[in-house]
């Protein structure tokens, strides 16, 4: 895929945003909520014709975004239905607040993105909180699941 990226002159701000997104979707594929066929499918067809920076968005950045959204929603509904023994009550409530900022964040991302047809971007520098926050939401799911795992080892996963 980089070699793709390499035949094809994007603006560098869009080739820096796209290798970090892919980067880190490929880094946690596992967990990932998103159509990756469909961003494998528009890089193998970047060679018959440029994408226009709006494609590359499109393609990339909404469902990142919508991604972002998932797992900031699955986290929040966890905090706030869960005592979650392995967090004090002020760490639950600063995540839980954090996702809640987060999540207005990106729902404001995402409306820019679509009231201006998808033509503007977002800053790298904006996306790196949400990635680490997305990765402490997992750590915390892993850890409830090992915890009800261990406690409750009849219990549904």
């Amino acid at each position: 895929m980089i070699q793709r990226l390499r035949s094809v002159c994007f603006p560098l701000g869009v080739t820096i945003l796209i290798l970090k997104c892919c980067i880190f979707l490929l880094s946690n594929v596992k967990n990932a909520n998103i159509n990756s066929n469909a961003i494998i499918s528009y890089f193998k067809n970047m060679s018959s014709k440029q994408p226009t920076e709006k494609e590359i968005l499109s393609t990339v950045l909404k469902p990142l975004l919508e991604d972002f959204q998932y797992w900031f929603d699955r986290s929040s509904s966890l905090l706030k239905s869960e005592n979650l023994p392995f967090l004090s009550a002020d760490e639950q409530e600063d995540l839980l607040t954090r996702i809640e900022k987060a999540k207005l964040e990106v729902s404001t991302a995402q409306m820019l993105f679509e009231a201006t047809d998808g033509e503007i971007g977002i800053e790298s520098k904006m996306l790196v909180p949400w990635h680490r926050l997305v990765a402490d939401c997992w750590d915390v799911a892993r850890r409830w699941r090992e915890f009800r795992n261990i406690n409750y080892p009849s219990a549904d996963t």
